[in-house]
């Protein structure tokens, strides 16, 4: 040990246990490690690695619901304050998202039964808003499970929706299954409209059915992004997946969400 000074023992120690942080920024390696950020943050911080066009975000972590469970105010935890300001709170609207340990799974997605919240405006509603996230958990039945709190800058887009990365119906996985809404796509996830509905043909992305509903028509241009998109996370998560998108004013395709098919394939 010659040569080693008192600190550098203690963290080669094996009896020193570091405790996890509080809060962690989406391109931190330890983001994309579900038991720390859930589901959904810790596969958007995979996409962000491998290049998809994701939104920057923080997340206060599952550490972080842990020490509210055990009877911490989450308005005291110098964390709160941290994301708020790493998120540039104070320079932009926000966006605070669930991101369960039991949601965006293989086995379930539990779409739409947390909360989010969106257009977050001062300190005061994004304390507010992280308690509503956690709270959340009561009534998706997850109350004893870690949850995080995925936090995001707010975007206004033109369009918004979700896509299956297979045909449920026929089990083909040339096809892709498109619903898009004006804006962004949380009426959608929740049920409140039905959107348009497409069907489309990969990879060429041509139209094959199209149903307009209370939804919008989408360019070939857009349709053509939804099917590459579809291809690349396809390929970054190893198999078909069920993504949340968005499609700015200046037709920039985002990446919401990202998580395996959990819909039963009839075909």
């Amino acid at each position: 040990f010659m040569g080693m000074s008192d600190s550098d023992l203690i963290a080669d120690s094996p009896s020193v246990r570091m405790e996890p942080p509080f809060v962690v920024d989406l391109g931190d390696d330890a983001a994309r490690e579900p038991a720390l950020t859930g589901g959904k943050a810790a596969a958007l911080a995979r996409g962000a690695t491998a290049g998809l066009a994701t939104l920057p975000g923080v997340v206060l972590t599952t550490a972080f619901s842990d020490a509210v469970d055990r009877g911490a105010d989450v308005a005291q935890p110098p964390a709160v304050r941290e994301a708020y300001e790493r998120a540039n709170g104070d320079g932009a609207p926000l966006v605070a998202r669930s991101s369960s340990v039991v949601e965006d799974t293989a086995e379930s997605s539990m779409a739409g039964q947390f909360e989010s919240v969106i257009g977050i405006d001062g300190f005061d509603e994004f304390v507010k808003a992280v308690a509503a996230v956690l709270d959340s958990r009561e009534r998706a039945g997850a109350a004893d499970q870690p949850i995080a709190v995925l936090v995001q800058p707010l975007i206004e887009p033109r369009f918004g929706g979700v896509m299956f990365g297979i045909d449920p119906v026929s089990g083909r996985t040339d096809r892709r299954v498109v619903s898009a809404v004006r804006g962004g796509p949380e009426p959608l996830v929740s049920g409140e409209v039905d959107g348009s509905r497409y069907l489309l043909e990969a990879p060429s992305g041509k139209v094959l059915e199209f149903a307009a509903n209370d939804g919008p028509g989408l360019g070939r241009a857009d349709l053509r992004q939804l099917v590459a998109l579809s291809d690349q996370v396809a390929s970054v998560f190893g198999g078909p997946q069920d993504v949340e998108w968005a499609i700015a004013a200046d037709t920039q395709l985002w990446l919401l969400q990202s998580r395996p098919v959990t819909t039963e394939i009839r075909g």
